[in-house]
């Protein structure tokens, strides 16, 4: 399960600082800049269903799903490589293919990593345990996304500190890739997987959403990936305008947030193993959406007390990310269903949400009088407002589809 730390380590530096590398190092113009990002996230929107369905036929085939991730791997390195290297062509053109190759390379990665779960540890117990350990991996890798490259940039300048930061992940990943090698069968057990090699791709996404399950908890999962999308996109406006945080000190705050999800994943694999997972989640995102709501009262100064939010919602992380995997891997095993295929289309939908977050949320903000200058009062209002009352309601709702469509999951607690 370490392979999730390298993973999630690049994600933050990717949205975050590799727009900024190329803008201040490679004088790449901002609109050809948002030109350049826009493509290469549809097409890693867009990639995740159709590889892991791609995945599931080559594992049909007897292509295990760990050969797929040491065949991934090293593109993975060497696209992540290329992305901090001096560009060899124009610079939005070398950001272009250097960007999408990356793109690819993490979601063949993740779709295989998720199903290669299913297969390692088939019963309730095993992969409770294992859900828990791969997403505390998973929170663990991204607060020191979050942290790293703000400590190293400013100490060493942005070209030098992202360089040395992709220079760490791929010592992590070469270290990680032997210990799995010495660890892992390359050809694993489990259930096995014959729809996919006949049928289509799209035949086999269809299949998919023929399960009465898979589709509940695909629509509570959608709606609460929109729940949480729209802080992600706001938190740096949010951070800077009404909390007043410099970026120094950004970074060790969404470091707080990730590391208490990881120091709590514990609790939740003990209250797991005493309630279903789907009530597990359902008190996660209560608990969020109530822990969250303050941040709307806040105001300039009021550090401590986000850090007390983002310590508190934090905690509620680890149970938000595991519990909806732990149930679909529940339905993978009790229909026979195509298990990469059916991540795909589950990171398929957080990315979706991701994007709607930011493309109704950021003009919408523009028209509320937002300005990147210092806000006036009805700017800072609307951004807290939609910052934290806007994701505490939309999660209440989500909370109501899981006890609704989720009830076949919580009827023996």
């Amino acid at each position: 399960m370490l392979l999730a730390l390298p993973m999630a380590m690049i994600g933050v530096p990717i949205y975050l600082h590799i727009p900024q590398l190329f803008s201040d190092a490679y004088s790449v113009s901002l609109s050809l800049l948002g030109v350049v990002l826009l493509a290469t996230r549809m097409i890693d929107t867009l990639s995740d269903p159709l590889l892991g369905a791609l995945a599931d036929r080559l594992r049909a085939r007897g292509i295990s799903y760990v050969v797929q991730i040491f065949c991934v791997m090293p593109i993975f390195l060497l696209a992540l490589w290329m992305l901090v290297s001096a560009p060899m062509l124009a610079p939005w053109l070398w950001l272009s293919i250097s960007l999408s190759l990356l793109y690819l390379c993490i979601s063949a990665l993740v779709v295989n990593y998720y199903a290669l779960g299913i297969e390692l540890a088939p019963d309730d117990a095993g992969q409770r345990k294992l859900t828990l350990a791969r997403e505390g991996c998973m929170l663990l890798g991204i607060g020191l996304g979050s942290l790293l490259p703000a400590v190293l940039m400013q100490r060493y300048g942005t070209l030098e500190g992202m360089r040395m930061m992709a220079e760490g992940v791929i010592m992590l990943s070469a270290v990680v890739m032997i210990v799995a090698a010495l660890n892992l069968p390359l050809r694993t057990g489990g259930r096995s997987v014959q729809r996919a090699s006949s049928a289509s791709i799209f035949q086999g996404m269809k299949m998919l959403f023929a399960s009465t399950s898979l589709r509940g908890i695909a629509l509570c999962y959608g709606v609460n990936a929109l729940a949480n999308a729209i802080p992600a996109t706001l938190i740096f406006f949010y951070m800077k305008d009404v909390i007043g945080l410099s970026p120094a000190h950004q970074g060790a705050v969404l470091a707080c947030y990730f590391f208490t999800g990881v120091m709590t994943m514990p609790f939740w694999n003990i209250l797991c193993a005493r309630l279903k997972a789907a009530r597990c989640w359902m008190i996660s995102a209560c608990l969020a959406a109530l822990a969250f709501l303050p941040a709307a009262l806040l105001s300039t100064g009021d550090v401590v007390a986000f850090g007390i939010i983002c310590a508190l919602t934090g905690a509620c992380l680890g149970a938000d990310m595991a519990m909806p995997a732990k149930l679909t891997s529940e339905v993978i095993a009790r229909e026979s269903l195509d298990s990469a295929t059916c991540f795909g289309v589950y990171h398929f939908i957080a990315k979706l949400m991701l994007a709607l977050a930011a493309g109704v949320c950021l003009p919408l903000l523009d028209w509320l009088a937002h300005d990147p200058k210092p806000l006036h009062d009805q700017g800072v209002t609307s951004l807290a407002l939609m910052y934290a009352l806007l994701p505490a309601l939309i999660k209440g709702c989500a909370v109501y589809l899981m006890r609704r469509h989720l009830h076949t999951n919580m009827e023996h607690v």
